[in-house]
């Protein structure tokens, strides 16, 4: 018997068509990509809310393009996941989220938000960013300048640092916020990929989208556009947009997840806990910095650098204990720094205080072209058109107008993590052997075929007339002839 390796190719060919295939059934059958309210009005029950049952599941479906499942397994694959979504950074979906009751949120800031307002949900994401302590000697002249580097902004995670009064003895508090959700909050959309990162790249492409789409909507002329940060102008957009929809707000991927909440009402957060921050330099005992300036009798020059020829043998001495302080301090802050990052880093398999509702998801995917390239995709693209814009801000308020339960949603980014272990060790184990060295073709044909066969034969039947069962070369035609999943 001669085996060949192009009757072996042939194979995985089939194995792999297989897999797609039936991620692509996934897709199509089961409304991965659907939108909230069925194409057939017929299957709304008189409580004009949609009910997805097995008998009219495929009227609340899209169809999917073969070559955007691969795009769709890996957006639900990263969803909730921290490392996952920087591997595919550009999110083009909305997913349908829930924040059961009970859970808290953590906000660090100068006073308790009474609009819509960033939370974190883990306290070492807001504390890193809300603790912003004092600089000492001649890095208090970098802070004071404004050259902060990572520096950040306690009312606002994701803003730039404001100006520090010049005495740093001024410094306003700082307050941890915990607030824990007064009932389910089922009316959050998710933004997959990278959504927090601050770039023209696609990762905020969900939101921009959004916030253009609601800008011609609601009539938006003067709501300060030029003036304000873009991720606070599409906030506010978003939430003002969201309110006689219920929502309560959009979830980000930063390090770590967070959460932009639209209302802090009672009905929706209560605030369990508020402690003031307390100053490293405070609870060490140090004094508060020197104040480095001109009217302090401080050698500066005119753009404010600290002229070291002409300082005083007492200010030499003040700045080189209090450099020493501050690169003391400096590995408290690399410290706090890592505690974020360990703490998102401890997402990447999930975060499971979050829930998705998989029957509702809103997608870019089979509307417009999706690169292969996860860097390379834009949701906004030339492909996207305004119509297409616009539909999918009308199936997205279809869907707040119904609501988000996950506990009635099938659970398909665990069926697909069940696909990736189960058959990925396969593929990869094919994969080697069909590019092994040397051209032995029996030996890569039986081994291959070892691997491959009990896959195919558990979903074939046997073809009539074939004396020998399904021989090498027959198993392309067995699995072709399958009646059952292929």
């Amino acid at each position: 018997m001669r085996f060949h390796r192009q009757g072996i190719s042939a194979i995985i060919g089939v194995l792999l068509i297989v897999l797609l295939g039936f991620c692509w059934k996934l897709s199509g059958s089961y409304g991965i990509v659907s939108t909230a309210l069925p194409h057939n009005q017929s299957a709304i029950k008189s409580t004009d809310l949609p009910s997805i049952r097995w008998d009219n599941y495929h009227e609340f479906v899209r169809d999917i393009d073969f070559d955007n499942s691969t795009a769709i397994f890996n957006s639900i694959r990263a969803a909730l996941r921290e490392s996952p979504s920087d591997i595919h950074p550009v999110g083009v979906s909305y997913f349908p989220a829930v924040i059961p009751k009970g859970t808290l949120m953590y906000h660090a800031g100068s006073k308790v938000p009474t609009t819509f307002e960033w939370l974190a949900m883990d306290h070492e994401f807001s504390y890193s960013f809300g603790l912003r302590s004092p600089s000492y000697g001649r890095k208090s002249l970098e802070r004071r300048h404004g050259r902060f580097g990572n520096g950040t902004n306690g009312d606002h995670p994701k803003g730039p640092p404001p100006p520090p009064p010049p005495d740093e003895k001024g410094r306003g508090s700082q307050k941890m916020l915990t607030y824990r959700a007064a009932r389910d909050l089922n009316k959050f959309l998710y933004l997959d990929g990278a959504s927090a990162a601050k770039t023209d790249s696609g990762e905020m492409d969900t939101q921009l989208m959004l916030s253009n789409v609601i800008k011609e909507k609601l009539n938006l002329t003067d709501d300060g556009e030029n003036e304000r940060m873009a991720e606070r102008l599409y906030a506010a957009r978003i939430c003002k947009w969201g309110k006689p929809f219920g929502l309560d707000g959009i979830i980000r991927v930063e390090v770590g997840f967070e959460v932009v909440l639209c209302d802090f009402s009672a009905d929706n957060v209560e605030l369990v806990s508020m402690l003031e921050m307390v100053q490293p330099n405070q609870y060490l005992g140090l004094p508060a910095p020197t104040v480095i300036s001109k009217e302090e009798g401080w050698p500066l020059d005119e753009n404010g650098n600290l002229v070291e020829d002409q300082l005083t043998d007492d200010q030499k001495a003040i700045l080189e204990r209090e450099d020493g302080w501050e690169k003391a301090f400096s590995n408290f802050n690399a410290v706090k720094s890592f505690n974020q990052l360990r703490a998102g880093a401890a997402h990447d398999n999930g975060e499971h205080r979050i829930h998705i509702d998989y029957r509702y998801l809103v997608s870019g995917i089979n509307r417009t072209y999706i690169a292969p390239d996860p860097n390379n995709r834009r949701l906004l693209d030339e492909g996207m058109t305004w119509e297409k814009q616009l539909d999918m801000v009308d199936d997205l308020e279809k869907a707040l107008e119904v609501g988000f339960d996950a506990t009635q949603s099938m659970d398909w980014q665990l069926a697909f993590d069940e696909l990736v272990l189960k058959f990925a060790p396969l593929l990869k184990s094919v994969s080697n052997i069909l590019n092994s060295d040397g051209d032995i073709n029996e030996s890569i044909a039986i081994n291959a075929t070892a691997l491959t066969l009990n896959f195919c034969l558990p979903i074939c039947e046997p073809i009539p007339g074939l004396k020998n069962g399904c021989r090498l070369f027959d198993l392309v035609i067995c699995c072709q002839r399958c009646r059952r999943n292929c």
